[in-house]
């Protein structure tokens, strides 16, 4: 049996060999094949110390130092196409290049290109600072000014920072690397940020100092077009798994010289693999070693993605307690995972104390039921919903939260907790009750008001105030005193029956002693137990039974009117608050004085009405008698009237047949004295028919009478009634009518009195130069104008130009005859006609007249 295993064993050990021998042969012929040489195009851009053009023209950085190791070793001949960045992805699609190198992954990409497994360098954000700033962590970026590239990785995601996580920062852009370096060490900004590549490769050139936060991790491959060039990436992951695992490698000597800090993703847990095991069948070989690639991968990634849970929950963490709201994480179980350190702050619990179940059974003391389960079935029913809280700090004073649930998930759907959102809105709390308070205040004093003040009128007026303040306030008792003159005297008091607790000699020195104590103070009086304040242990208040009081002054203008008594039998039973009463004191004050005022005015009515009945009466007597001798004073000028003029007509008539030489010849002398006569008779007449149509206007008793009058042949019959006149003084007169007129509806007598007078004025007046009369239509009314060159008024004797009797001076009374009647009798006559005058006068040039009448 033995020589049998032996030989067994002898024969296995052959297959085993010629097995292994085959392979070996076959990975030989393969890589006889594969040392064939390859022809490889790649793109080359400008991103030092990535890859660039050197000063020689040559191409160079990591990247294209790890290729040419690579290349070198796979026998492959290497063009390089020379362009911007955007070019060389686009010449990759077009097929003008075959390998791209420095790419970002993402699904988008993935579509149209293949990527080799292993990634080339691990590339992040860092934060390279001004040496003058201090800038240790993540949350000192606050009120920083930052600078980045344009258009770059890092203004997307600082821009993305501050919207979503509540940082407030300035990001200024740059059109190159050189430039946020040379910004940051000016002090235009406070530090740059790039990539870990360009930054380490620069910062010390600039001054700058490495802060060692790191941002935004991020991993970058060789590409090829989707499905061509397979063999190339195939041929980068093998070296890159070996290099990556030896630290003494040529990628860690290139990444060295370049001097960049790699952060290795991989757990170096292997450091040999071994590739062919002997003495196993080429099935079993082949399966270890795919399995031992996968594991290796699997690892890879699981290391790749704890190290970027372990960067999130970092961020995360200093996101939270810099974050202006509150923030925590419940499990499905109802532990708390995660709260931010601003519950610490309000409350003083520490939050490590509130993990597990702590942070519900402080809710639940604090609100008298069962938060977590509420929480629960409330999240059954609906995937987020706001709840207000209220919770006592560490040293017992009350916090009210607003807190926001939502619902969460885990991967596959399943519920996994409550993540949440809260607030300290206890100022907002607060100052809504006092709000509330107050307008429920506001209501009751409005009411109260209201209901006092539409019974002013009333005689019981005091008695309404005092059962409106035990209706509104629900109080015991009420007494009301009023100060006339220096004494205070009871005026009311509520209810009735407390009337018969004090007498009417308690009352006078309830009156005097609380008079006293307002005027000694000169402020109101609250006491809660008047058994404990020995000035008010008087036998009167104890009499009543009276606990507690409130002495308020009523006061009206800084000075005492009455004072309120507010009692309650019981100790501080009082259930108004001191403001409030103050309002309501106030209030009354100023009702309590309206009503006085309406006292007295009501009595100063009364007077009145006796004052004003005994003057109308006297007035009435007075107008009699002044009736009796305005019907004297016309009866007289109508017997007068009648009287001189008859004589004066005489008078004139019989001088003008003298002055006519009718009787016979008169001698010079004769004729100057008949003249005269003659003269001062025609004066005489004129002044009593003055007098007489003043009288009439005064009385209402001028009667007008109305005709049609053809203007032009008319104002032509004045023209010449008067132009001797005009001649002799040696004046100019100028005549103006305006053709369009063709007759008016007017008092032709009264009418032509007023043209004369008013041109007999001006010739009066006017001792050289010209008159002018000028007639033209206005609308619907007719304008005369008489204009002269005579003296003038001044300007300050223009008001007595239309007043009866009044000439401008003592000097024009010596050099001009007249009786100041004409003016004054015009303008009243022209009132009646519908018309109206107007003066205008410059002293020593000239006057003009202006009237106007209804067409």
């Amino acid at each position: 049996m033995g020589k049998y295993f032996n030989k067994k064993r002898y024969l296995l050990s052959i297959f085993i060999f010629i097995i292994t021998i085959s392979i070996i042969l076959i990975f030989s012929f393969i890589s006889f094949e594969e040392n064939k040489i390859r022809q490889v195009k790649i793109g080359i851009y400008q991103k030092e110390p990535k890859v660039f053009i050197n000063n020689k023209g040559e191409p160079s950085g990591i990247w294209v130092d790890i290729i040419k190791e690579i290349a070198k070793r796979e026998d492959w001949k290497i063009e390089y196409f020379i362009s911007d960045w955007q070019s060389c992805l686009n010449g990759l699609i077009d097929g003008k290049i075959d390998l791209m190198l420095d790419v970002e992954y993402s699904e988008e990409r993935a579509k149209i290109f293949d990527f080799n497994k292993i990634y080339v360098l691990n590339s992040f954000s860092k934060v390279y600072a001004n040496k003058n700033i201090n800038i240790k962590n993540l949350s000192d970026l606050n009120g920083k000014r930052i600078a980045v590239l344009v258009s770059s990785v890092q203004e997307k995601n600082l821009i993305l920072l501050k919207q979503n996580l509540f940082f407030n920062y300035e990001i200024i852009v740059a059109e190159s690397l050189k430039d946020i370096f040379l910004m940051t060490k000016q002090g235009v900004t406070d530090c740059a940020i790039t990539n870990n590549f360009s930054g380490d490769y620069f910062y010390k050139e600039y001054g700058l100092k490495d802060t060692n936060i790191e941002l935004f991790n991020t991993e970058l491959f060789f590409i090829t077009k989707k499905n061509e060039n397979s063999e190339l990436l195939s041929a980068i992951d093998k070296y890159l798994s070996d290099w990556k695992l030896n630290k003494n490698s040529i990628y860690y000597k290139i990444l060295k010289k370049w001097k960049v800090s790699h952060k290795t993703k991989i757990d170096n847990l292997f450091n040999f693999l071994i590739l062919i095991l002997s003495l196993i069948i080429l099935i079993s070989i082949v399966y270890i070693f795919f399995t031992s690639k996968r594991i290796k991968n699997i690892r890879t990634k699981m290391k790749l993605a704890y190290d970027s849970l372990y960067l999130s929950e970092r961020y995360f963490k200093e996101f939270a307690d810099i974050a202006p709201i509150g923030i925590f994480k419940i499990d499905n179980q109802g532990n708390l995972k995660f709260i931010n350190n601003l519950w610490e702050h309000i409350t003083g619990f520490e939050t490590k104390d509130l993990l597990g179940e702590r942070f519900f059974q402080i809710l639940d003391q604090n609100n008298n039921k069962f938060i977590k389960d509420s929480w629960f079935n409330k999240i059954n029913q609906e995937d987020e919903f706001e709840e207000t809280l209220s919770v006592k700090d560490i040293n017992n004073i009350n916090h009210w939260f607003k807190f926001k649930i939502r619902k969460i998930y885990s991967m596959d759907r399943s519920f996994d907790g409550l993540i949440g959102i809260f607030d300290d809105i206890t100022n907002e709390i607060l100052l809504t009750e006092k709000l509330n308070e107050r307008n429920k205040d506001l209501s009751i004093l409005f009411n109260f008001s209201s209901a006092i003040n539409m019974n002013i009128m009333e005689s019981s007026f005091t008695k309404i105030i005092l059962k409106k303040l035990i209706e509104f306030f629900n109080l015991d008792a009420i007494i009301l005193f009023i100060l006339d003159g220096e004494k205070l005297i009871l005026k009311d008091m509520q209810p009735d029956e407390i009337r018969d607790l004090w007498k009417v000699e308690d009352s006078r020195f309830i009156c005097e002693y609380l008079y006293g104590k307002i005027v000694k103070i000169k402020e109101s009086i609250f006491i809660d137990n008047i058994e404990e304040v020995e000035s008010f242990t008087k036998e009167e208040f104890i009499k009543a039974g009276f606990k507690s009081i409130a002495i308020l002054q009523l006061k009206y203008v800084d000075e005492i009117i009455g004072v309120l008594l507010i009692a309650s039998f019981k100790i501080s039973g009082l259930p108004l608050k001191i403001d409030l009463l103050e309002s309501i004191t106030q209030q009354i004050s100023i009702s309590l004085n309206n009503y006085i005022l309406h006292s007295k005015l009501i009595s100063y009515s009364k007077d009145l009405e006796n004052i004003v009945r005994k003057r109308t009466k006297e007035l009435e007597q007075a107008l009699e008698k002044a009736q009796f001798a305005d019907r004297m004073k016309s009866a007289f000028l109508a017997t007068m009237s009648h009287e001189l003029r008859t004589p004066l007509n005489s008078i004139i008539g019989f001088t003008g047949v003298l002055l006519q030489e009718l009787p016979g010849k008169l001698n010079d002398e004769q004729r100057k004295q008949l003249s005269m006569i003659k003269k001062s008779s025609q004066h005489l007449l004129e002044l009593i028919n003055d007098v007489l149509d003043l009288s009439k206007i005064e009385a209402s008793e001028l009667k007008l009478s109305y005709e049609s009058i053809e203007l032009l042949p008319f104002l032509e019959e004045i023209i010449n009634s008067i132009i001797n006149h005009i001649q002799q003084k040696g004046l100019e007169f100028e005549f103006s009518f305006d053709n369009k007129i063709m007759a008016i509806n007017s008092d032709r007598r009264r009418l032509k009195q007023i043209i004369i007078n008013l041109l007999s004025n001006a010739i009066k007046f006017t001792d050289s130069g010209k008159i002018s009369l000028i007639c033209k239509k206005q609308e619907n009314f007719i304008t005369f104008q008489i204009i002269d060159t005579g003296i003038g008024i001044k300007k300050e004797d223009a008001k007595l130009l239309f007043k009866p009797f009044s000439q401008i001076n003592q000097g024009l009374n010596r050099n001009y005859e007249g009786t100041g009647l004409g003016l004054s009798i015009c303008k009243k006559i022209l009132e009646l006609l519908g018309g109206e005058i107007q003066f205008e006068s410059e002293y020593g040039i000239g006057s003009k007249v202006s009237f106007k009448i209804p067409e």
